[in-house]
């Protein structure tokens, strides 16, 4: 009931207070920029205006320097990816020097019954 009441009021009031107050005045274009008008056709909208402005702005300032430097042949080798003899040995455990397959323990599956011996 409470909401009934309150969705008459809203479209009794609705009308009135749109109505009562203009739209404000766009701000004047500073000297040198244009004013943009976006127009809007039924479900379309155009952002022309916005766009040209948003492209013009962003070639105007230079775009900011990376903060790494360039990988060269003289860049160390954990920037570059590339294998050295202790991580190697590392990876391949008792097999290195042997195979080029990794060492792997034999997996052990606990039974749950204890030994009697």
């Amino acid at each position: 009931m409470t909401r009934w009441i309150a969705a008459l009021a809203l479209l009794a009031a609705g009308p009135a207070t749109a109505q009562s107050a203009p739209p404000p005045a766009p701000a004047p274009a500073a000297p040198g920029q244009t004013t943009c008008t976006d127009v809007q056709v039924g479900s379309s909208q155009s952002y022309d205006c916005i766009n040209a402005q948003l492209r013009a702005l962003a070639g105007a300032e230079p775009k900011p320097s990376s903060q790494d430097a360039p990988l060269t042949s003289a860049s160390p080798g954990y920037k570059t990816g590339a294998a050295n003899a202790s991580a190697t040995a590392n990876r391949l455990g008792s097999n290195y020097g042997k195979s080029a397959i990794a060492a792997r323990p034999n997996v052990v599956y606990p039974s749950g019954v204890p030994h009697l011996h």
